[in-house]
């Protein structure tokens, strides 16, 4: 595949010299992750979506050097991930994912700030480090590294963490956390995970992303992720008050945790990022409770200045993906008179669908938190906030017209005849985090029908997960929704892809995957009627032949129903009856699949985003000897990092295809969620 267009690209780097005002600077940050406050109070942050760390001071007032980026020739960094600080020296630990390796960087307090790369290392075999930290014991100093897609086999997806000392070689590695404790396992392994703290007595926290969606007990399968405590060897420690290593289990997707000292033990902190919560813990595992996050944070349109304060209608967080103790400078406990004793904690936060990272008072009390010092990116017009679907159309002259749709914003955005920019903003009136979305094109008119992402958001306890819109010259407009969020055979919850089939003139087929339910949903819509009404629900949650386990999307392949079945890492048909294709694994060509994300079918051949392998693969779609469609491998384009540019991958979303005969090329589309780029990629065939 040749990458021809990257929509919503830019440069973000900043030039010298420092220090610069963010009230007088275009700060833009993209996809935010790591963040960490230095010994004299400084926050450097891993602005990963740019390549590059940034680094403030104490008030978030100004940006006083940036390390990475475009302008930076000293050290190529490709998606900064998470940091941590030496323990007595003024060194700094960067996992830089991309690169496969940890950077160590020292600096010297300044004006400017001095900022150098000491030395980088990495792993035997290889790592793809997201979480670290590190301690000092009495035989010296630790360096953890969670290595989140170690592969001592392409079939065991079990990740590690890896022991270093304070110069970077390699000690000790662990896959599995002991637990003889309250919640009955004797080994917990990890998957993927993403976020690593130590506590005051030296034992490791470890948020276990991916446990929720690979771990199953009695056959069955498991939602839920957790987070863990260990020693440095992975011998469980258990919490006083769950008997366990096991902190707790009712997580989505802890993207972090940290541990923030306090006169009282201590607390532990789990931002939950699809639920935008940030959960709190005492260090003997007593829930504190949530602090509720934001339901709605889109920027007010044309704004441009970093707010001193944030909104008072803040109820919810934006994708919260990492927190860090924070120690605000006189100035600002003043201004907002934070001794109001040991219930209101400030914490640094970042937040990935908002594009922002906050200095923020937490009330554990009131469950509640006041954001009193930050600084964030707004997407200008061209760009997105969270990019997360797209789909294509066909023109009257033969060309075809892209559309992504963002869900940060809440719009959908169309390229030009032909996929040329720039983009036009369309606003989704009728949703309020969109998805997914497809086109259709009937003889009634065009169409797009849009997934919604959220059970409620003003819209009532139970809103329609899927709305239909008609495409005009003068915009989009809404038509009817259908599918209340729930479990009923009538009902839908988080369903992401979506696929049409025309049934005749005014009337289609719509098949949903209805992720939440594990199962696909299919209903007619009657274009004339501007109604949808139910046919039929076709499998169940599980990870059997007639079973999904969180399907992403779906598509139709000459008639044949394909689906995404995510988390069981394969491909599902349905023609009546269920056939799997693929195994589990790593690998960037084949039918090895690690959470395929999403499918579109366009003349003879299905496109899969084979996500953790950032892989778009390419099945030739044909027909057995007994009729029935088979799929087979024909090409692949794979690119893990966060190189805009050259079309990289961080978090490929629900893609989209179309054939042009006459070229005999296909247009691909490709959502970046992280980078918030969308790529445009034509594939000529095998």
């Amino acid at each position: 595949m040749e990458l021809v267009t990257t929509y919503g690209a830019g440069s973000h780097s900043l030039s010298p010299p420092f220090p610069k005002s963010l009230a007088e600077t275009d700060v833009t940050l993209t996809s935010p992750v790591g963040v960490v406050q230095d010994e004299v109070g400084n926050v450097w942050l891993a602005d990963t979506g740019n390549n590059r760390l940034l680094v403030f001071d104490p008030t978030l007032d100004h940006v006083l050097a940036q390390v990475g980026g475009r302008t930076d020739a000293s050290v190529q960094l490709d998606l900064p991930f998470r940091l941590a600080r030496h323990p007595t020296a003024k060194r700094l630990y960067v996992t830089d994912l991309g690169n496969e390796r940890v950077v160590v960087l020292s600096y010297a307090d300044g004006d400017p700030l001095s900022v150098s790369v000491e030395t980088a290392f990495t792993a035997e075999g290889g790592i793809h480090p997201n979480g670290i930290t590190a301690y000092e014991y009495d035989d010296g100093i630790r360096v953890f590294v969670a290595d989140e897609f170690y592969r001592a086999e392409p079939t065991d997806l079990r990740s590690r963490i890896v022991v270093f000392d304070e110069a970077g070689e390699q000690l000790d590695s662990f896959q599995t956390v002991s637990d003889e404790g309250g919640f009955g396992r004797d080994e917990i392994p990890l998957y993927w995970p993403q976020g690593i703290d130590v506590d005051d007595e030296g034992n490791l926290l470890i948020a276990n992303t991916g446990y929720g969606t690979l771990g199953k007990e009695d056959g069955l399968p498991e939602y839920y992720a957790n987070v863990l405590r260990c020693d440095r060897a992975g011998e469980g420690v258990p919490f006083y008050i769950t008997n366990s290593a096991v902190l707790d289990d009712t997580f989505q997707m802890p993207r972090s945790v940290a541990f923030v000292p306090d006169d009282h033990g201590g607390r532990i902190y789990v931002p939950d990022a699809p639920e935008g919560q940030l959960n709190v813990y005492t260090s003997r595992g007593m829930d504190r409770g949530e602090v509720p996050g934001l339901v709605d944070n889109r920027p007010a349109k044309g704004e441009v200045t970093m707010p001193r304060t944030c909104p008072e209608d803040q109820r919810r967080f934006g994708t919260p993906m990492a927190v860090a103790g924070y120690d605000p400078p006189p100035s600002l406990r003043a201004e907002t008179d934070l001794d109001k004793g040991r219930a209101h904690v400030p914490v640094l936060l970042t937040e990935a669908r908002t594009h922002k990272l906050s200095a923020t008072e937490l009330s554990l009390i009131e469950d509640t938190h006041d954001c009193f010092a930050h600084a964030r990116g707004v997407p200008d017009s061209e760009a997105f906030g969270l990019l997360s679907g797209s789909t294509l159309r066909e023109q009257a002259d033969g060309q075809s017209r892209g559309w992504f749709v963002d869900a940060a914003t809440g719009v959908a955005k169309r390229t030009e005849s032909g996929l040329s920019t720039p983009l036009a903003t369309q606003s989704l009136s009728e949703n309020d985090i969109p998805i997914g979305l497809t086109v259709w094109q009937g003889g009634a008119g065009t169409y797009l029908f849009v997934t919604e992402s959220t059970p409620s958001a003003g819209r009532g306890a139970r809103p329609d997960q899927v709305r239909v819109y008609r495409v005009t010259d003068d915009g989009v407009h809404g038509v009817t929704s259908f599918g209340a969020y729930g479990a009923a055979p009538t009902e839908l919850r988080i369903p992401e892809g979506v696929a049409v089939e025309s049934l005749d003139r005014t009337t289609a087929r719509v098949s949903v995957a209805d992720s939440l339910n594990g199962r696909v949903s299919r209903w007619r819509f009657d274009a004339e009627a501007g109604e949808a009404t139910h046919l039929s629900i076709v499998g169940d949650f599980g990870h059997g032949e007639d079973e999904l386990w969180i399907p992403a999307d779906v598509a139709v392949v000459d008639g044949t129903m394909v689906v995404a079945d995510q988390f069981n890492n394969r491909l599902k048909l349905y023609d009546g009856e269920w056939r799997a294709v693929g195994t589990t694994g790593y690998a960037t060509a084949g039918d090895t699949f690690c959470m395929p994300m999403s499918i579109a079918a366009s003349g003879g051949y299905l496109f899969v985003n084979d996500l953790v392998n950032r892989a778009i693969k390419v099945f030739e779609a044909t027909r057995d000897e007994a009729d029935r469609v088979t799929l087979s491998f024909v090409d692949s384009q794979a690119a893990f990092g966060g190189d805009t540019t050259a079309g990289e991958f961080w978090m490929p979303y629900l893609i989209s295809a179309s054939h042009r005969p006459s070229a005999g090329e296909w247009d691909v589309l490709v959502p970046d969620a992280a980078l918030n780029v969308g790529y445009h990629y034509v594939w000529d065939g095998p």
